[in-house]
């Protein structure tokens, strides 16, 4: 991470102007950030057309049903048109989400404010960190793409060709995600960016206070904290069936994670010390639920959860069922990524641990003295 402005910040505020003004660098990328806060607008309108298609599409599903002989077809398509709706509901939200939170950002740098400086420059170290983290922990995941494509087509050829196609969808997967980071961190961490911003925002902002590695740990909690609210708003009952948690419990019990982990992060941002053991346990639950879901995994018995008539049920183990043994074999490789990925986590919250000092509270308030 790179150091954090010098204590004489005010000073530099009140100064010159630094030797090379970045105002319409930030303008640039207060505007392309911009574009796509309304992109996400977009994603979301068009997720909201989608869920007016899936009724569109009903007729047909029934009448198919209907001609595969199976009784009480309406009622069945009715529980997957539900499911299907709350999913595109889910992702609609957390599009919203992105699209507002991208939107603040950009108003924050089209304003060169100093606290969207180090808030994007947070995010952006976090996102990298978290990308590389997830590539080398899931590089063993490739041979689980690998058997998901061959199960579902053997026609696609041998392992070499589908293995050249696992390939290619992690590199874009990774480019995607590290393209947008690495511009994030050489834009916002250049040293003239942070004299511009300092000097036209003078005013002291909350984000001075707290390192940079502390505000990207911050970036990570929220994140979490509100995609998680709006899965378990919305598909809380079902998310959590892999661990045999399901219904109102997994809506209530999601919240609640969510909430903890929202609150972890106010006091994270306050250098609190209670932040970071919440952080601590919660990133321990996380691992251990993980590799538990998913060596506990069956898709046999999610499909029993959905209640399909005796027909149907039949005819999914008549015809599909390599495929969903298959399945059930390589969802179960994937519990030493996760096991690699938690450990990331946990090794980077050990190194944080130097920046909340207990000695440093103030009585009562759990805050660190200046």
């Amino acid at each position: 991470m790179p150091p954090e402005n010098p204590p004489d910040i005010q000073q530099q505020a009140n100064g010159p102007l630094p030797a090379r003004d970045q105002q319409i660098l930030l303008v640039i990328m207060g505007v392309i950030i911009g574009v796509f806060a309304v992109c996400g607008i977009g994603s979301a309108s068009n997720s909201l057309m989608s869920i007016t298609q899936i009724g569109l599409v009903k007729a047909d599903i029934v009448q198919s049903l209907k001609d595969e002989g199976v009784p009480d077809a309406e009622l069945w398509v009715e529980r997957g048109e539900g499911l299907a709706k709350r999913m595109v509901w889910t992702q609609m939200l957390m599009q919203l989400l992105n699209a507002v939170a991208l939107g603040w950002l950009a108003i924050g740098s089209l304003l060169m404010k100093r606290w969207s400086q180090k808030i994007l420059l947070a995010l952006g170290w976090m996102w990298l960190a978290t990308t590389l983290l997830a590539f080398f922990s899931g590089i063993g995941a490739i041979s689980l793409i690998v058997d998901a494509i061959q199960s579902v087509s053997p026609s696609m050829g041998g392992s070499g060709s589908v293995m050249m196609i696992g390939g290619v969808w992690v590199a874009v997967a990774l480019g995607a995600n590290l393209i947008p980071a690495v511009v994030l961190v050489l834009v916002y961490n250049l040293r003239d960016v942070r004299l511009t911003v300092i000097h036209r925002d003078p005013v002291e902002r909350w984000t001075d206070s707290v390192p940079l590695p502390v505000l990207s740990l911050w970036t990570l909690l929220l994140t979490f904290s509100l995609y998680l609210a709006a899965i378990s708003a919305v598909m809380g009952d079902v998310i959590w069936l892999p661990i045999g948690v399901q219904g109102i419990s997994g809506i209530l019990g999601g919240v609640a994670i969510a909430a903890t982990v929202g609150y972890a992060a106010w006091l994270v941002a306050k250098l609190n010390p209670i932040g970071w053991w919440i952080a601590l346990v919660a990133a321990i639950c996380v691992t251990f639920l993980s590799v538990y879901a998913i060596m506990s995994l069956d898709f046999w018995e999610l499909i029993a959860q959905i209640e399909l008539p005796d027909e149907l049920m039949a005819k999914i183990r008549g015809e599909y069922t390599d495929v969903v043994d298959r399945l059930n074999r390589s969802v179960k490789k994937l519990w030493l990524p996760a096991v690699i990925y938690g450990c990331g986590l946990l090794g980077a919250l050990a190194w944080l641990k130097k920046f909340f000092n207990e000695e440093d509270e103030a009585p009562g308030l759990g805050l660190r003295q200046d």
